[in-house]
């Protein structure tokens, strides 16, 4: 898959009440270069509530918020920072909750470019060195160029 992380789609020090709050924040980076409809965020909180998407790593926890959609055009990531963390439901144990400090918000066209996404990001959450730099920056062009970079070595582009 051909990709790229933008500064466009990257929000540092995001301040959301909770995690319905912070997807629909993050989201509005999305419809604002119309790559998802205004219903996005409401799909996503609804899947979250079925299908947790939080997940502790080695270091900061994640959530990839996502939802399928027909009205995705492309393939896009938007990436939060929060200022504070926010609980979101463990992929792992829907009863537990973990304190999210990144998010990566999917909007990824069709099911397999998805598929390769995931699969990326799983490598990513593993490298707890990358995470803990996308934590600490307030910086969209370092995060960007630091996935970017990393996304080049594993020969995804």
């Amino acid at each position: 898959m051909e990709f790229k992380f933008v500064p466009d789609l990257v929000a540092t020090n995001l301040s959301a009440d909770d995690s319905s709050d912070a997807i629909n924040k993050l989201s509005k980076l999305l419809t604002a270069k119309e790559y998802v409809s205004e219903e996005y965020a409401g799909k996503v909180i609804e899947r979250e509530r079925e299908y947790p998407t939080g997940l502790q790593t080695k270091g900061p926890a994640i959530a990839i918020p996502h939802a399928f959609d027909d009205g995705i055009k492309g393939n896009h990531v938007a990436i939060g920072v929060l200022k504070n963390p926010v609980k979101f439901h463990s992929m792992e144990d829907m009863d537990a909750e973990v304190d999210v400090k990144i998010m990566f918000m999917l909007a990824i066209g069709g099911s397999h470019e998805q598929l390769a996404m995931l699969q990326f990001l799983m490598k990513v959450f593993q490298h707890e060195e990358l995470l803990n730099t996308i934590a600490t920056t307030d910086s969209d062009e370092k995060i960007c160029d630091c996935l970017n970079k990393y996304l080049e070595e594993l020969g995804g582009n």
